[in-house]
Order: structure tokens, then C-alpha cells, then sequence
């Protein structure tokens, strides 16, 4: 079995736009976790828009919460392209439930993430 854990979840502030109708947020304590022994952190100046899903699951799902970091560390990893995309959303499924998540709520949320995902784009860092 792969380890998993959030080591740090970091702070985040909020900016003043919006990524397809959503609130981002800038990275300002890198948030860090381990995946299958290796640490990943995403740096300070990282932006993120927290749990991505449809519209219609945003109601029950607070895009932070005990989302949060395993959120960011999702984006992070999906812009980067460290890992392949299977293994980015099975380690988000992971993580999710590392951080405390219900397991009901996890996979729902890993599922938003799968149907949503042919419609949301990478976040591009500002420069």
C-alpha cells in the first residue's frame, strides 16, 4: 500500500479573480504531502481554485475544509505533470481520506473531479 499523509496544509490567501466563474487562491506557506515516500510541495506562489467539481456538487462540497490541501496538492501535481494523470487522481482519492475526509465524501468528491475534468483547465501560475 502507498503512504499518504498531508504534512503541512499550508496557507492560502485569496485573490481578486476567477478561473471558469470560481474563486483562486495564491499559496503563501507551501503545503506539503507524501506520496508513496516521496515528499511533494507545492511552493509558495502556487495558484489553486481548491476542489474543482460541477456546479451542481458545489453545494454540498466546500472546495476547502479538509479538502484544502489535498486539493492543492492535486492542482499542483496536474500542472506539473510529476505524475501520470491516474496516479495524480488516485493519490487525491488518498489523500482526501488522509486528511480526514468521510470516505463517502471522498469519493464523491474524486468523482466530481473525473466527470468534471474535460472541462476544466490548468491554472496557469501568475508571473
Amino acid at each position: 500500500m502507498i503512504s499518504l499523509a498531508i504534512l503541512d496544509p499550508g496557507a492560502l490567501s485569496p485573490l481578486p479573480r476567477t478561473a471558469g466563474g470560481r474563486g483562486v487562491w495564491r499559496v503563501e506557506r507551501p503545503v506539503r504531502a507524501l506520496i508513496g515516500g516521496a515528499e511533494v510541495v507545492a511552493p509558495a506562489g502556487f495558484i489553486t481554485d481548491g476542489a474543482s467539481s460541477p456546479w451542481w456538487a458545489r453545494f454540498p462540497f466546500d472546495p476547502w475544509g479538509r479538502h484544502g490541501a489535498p486539493a492543492v496538492i492535486h492542482d499542483y501535481l496536474r500542472q506539473t505533470g510529476d505524475l501520470p494523470r491516474w496516479l495524480t487522481d488516485w493519490a487525491f482519492l488518498g489523500l482526501l481520506r488522509a486528511a480526514g475526509v468521510p470516505g463517502w465524501r471522498a469519493v464523491a468528491t474524486f468523482l466530481a473531479v473525473q466527470l468534471w475534468r474535460p472541462r476544466r483547465p490548468i491554472l496557469e501560475p501568475e508571473t
